[in-house]
């Protein structure tokens, strides 16, 4: 299978086809203003993409020769929405049920990777329902009906997992349509009648869901969505003494010209940091707990981190092994798995540092700020 990420935060890699020219031919672009280069970022007030966790200020220039002017507008790529992430396993012989009962492996982890509903109040009316049992006592006349017991199922909410992922910034919100399900009635009834192939498995007319069921928003709400943050990228470097530095993107060398030179500044230098939450969602899909994690391009360790925090959150037990070609980047993925997993003291300390700071003497994590 293949998933499709979706994110609003992709950095263009367009090479600017009218400057190429004007630098190709010497002659000198005039500046005509600037403008601030990253999205929006709202939940953290800021602007940043995937490849910059902080924004830059950009040059707007002016086609000088005239050649230049005639490919004013041109580039040689589109700006990166989505990521292709390739689902596969290893051909086996058999089946899937003897591969699994022979290695472990071999499917996906569909109930702990459902998106979950906004209404779990329907949904726990819903397991009720999905449990309730008719009991009859024979006689000789015939069965009779002595009324129902209720079981609660253990029944995982929401919605099949499906193969598209997204960040849930407005950029790719903007791109679903708006949608609304209607409610049930009497004239028209959606159901199943016993048969468990509805959305929310067996949905039949008595169902809890018959008369209430229904919701609307974007049609991103089908989906899992993995935010990316600023926080997640350089999270846990500070304390391990990462100092902020600047790096050159893809931009600067493609042409687009910074003032003072400085494109991104970030203790985190890889250019395409994945969401430790997208990463933690699709170790989850495809490793049973207590599964051995390998990422042969491990970049700064996300997927590495993502095991952490399923083994703190999950208790999934996982191991993981990690490989890169650039020392600078093991050395970062190092401290950020390892803050995943000291994370809560590693948040103690900041906070007692902070603390301290105020002139207060004592931090209690889970409560206020004590000055005595």
């Amino acid at each position: 299978d293949t998933i499709m990420w979706l994110y609003g935060s992709g950095f263009p890699k367009s090479l600017d086809i009218s400057k190429a020219i004007d630098k190709k031919l010497g002659a000198r672009r005039k500046v005509v203003g600037s403008k601030m280069s990253g999205i929006a970022n709202k939940s953290e007030k800021s602007r940043h993409t995937i490849g910059a966790s902080k924004a830059v200020k950009v040059d707007i220039t002016r086609p000088s020769s005239d050649l230049a002017k005639q490919w004013q507008g041109w580039g040689t790529a589109l700006k990166p929405a989505y990521e292709p992430i390739i689902v596969a396993r290893k051909p086996f012989k058999g089946t899937v049920a003897d591969n699994v009962i022979n290695y472990g492996v071999g499917g996906l982890n569909i109930d702990e990777c459902r998106v979950v509903a906004d209404d779990q109040e329907k949904l726990t009316k819903s397991r009720e329902y999905f449990g309730k049992s008719d009991i009859h006592k024979k006689t000789n006349s015939g069965a009779k009906f002595l009324g129902s017991e209720k079981i609660i199922l253990n029944m995982t909410p929401g919605r099949f997992p499906a193969n598209v992922i997204h960040d849930g910034s407005d950029e790719v919100e903007s791109l679903f349509p708006y949608t609304k399900s209607g409610k049930m009635t009497s004239e028209h009834q959606r159901h199943t009648d016993g048969s468990p192939n509805g959305i929310y498995g067996k949905f039949d007319k008595e169902h809890p869901l018959s008369e209430t069921y229904g919701d609307s928003g974007s049609a991103s709400r089908y989906f899992y969505t993995a935010k990316a943050s600023k926080k997640d990228r350089d999270e846990g470097l500070e304390i391990a003494g990462f100092e902020e530095k600047a790096y050159e993107s893809y931009a600067q060398s493609n042409g687009v010209r910074f003032d003072g030179g400085k494109t991104t500044i970030t203790r985190n230098i890889h250019p395409t940091v994945k969401p430790a939450e997208l990463m933690q969602y699709l170790v989850r899909l495809v490793s049973p707990k207590g599964a051995t994690i390998l990422d042969p391009f491990m970049g700064s360790g996300s997927t590495g981190k993502a095991c952490m925090f399923e083994n703190r959150e999950r208790n999934a037990n996982y191991k993981f092994i990690g490989i890169d070609l650039e020392k600078e980047y093991c050395e970062i993925a190092e401290a950020r798995i390892d803050y995943a997993l000291n994370k809560y003291e590693y948040d103690y300390q900041q906070e007692l540092k902070k603390a301290e700071e105020r002139g207060q003497l004592a931090f209690d994590l889970f409560g206020d700020v004590n000055a005595n």
